[in-house]
């Protein structure tokens, strides 16, 4: 008769907590990184990411052109749906995305 012996996977509490930091510690160094990351983003200010885009990528939804009143081709200013998704709404001055957003 062949006996197999199975190791348990821990067995002791330092096993187990070794085992515990394999797992939990690399999830809480993900964390970090990934809110300083964030903040990072964050601190660059509007100045930052206006200088990055393009002057009129395009113009927002109001700003198509109708066909009874071309004049009225261009959005007034206000607060659009931001066009990269960095926020929910962004600052169109009328001729340009500005670097003002609203979360």
């Amino acid at each position: 008769m062949l006996t197999a012996t199975i190791a348990p996977l821990a067995d002791t509490t330092f096993d187990i907590i070794r085992l515990a930091a394999y797992v939990i510690v690399p999830v809480i160094i993900g964390a970090i990184i990934l809110v300083i990351a964030r903040r990072q983003d964050r601190s660059k200010g509007p100045g930052a990411a206006t200088a990055s885009m393009q002057a009129n990528p395009f113009a927002p939804a109001s700003a198509a052109p109708q066909a009874s009143a071309p004049s009225q081709a261009v959005a007034p200013p206000g607060w659009y749906d931001d066009p990269w998704r960095q926020a929910r709404v962004r600052y169109w001055d009328g001729t340009a995305w500005t670097g003002h957003t609203a979360p």
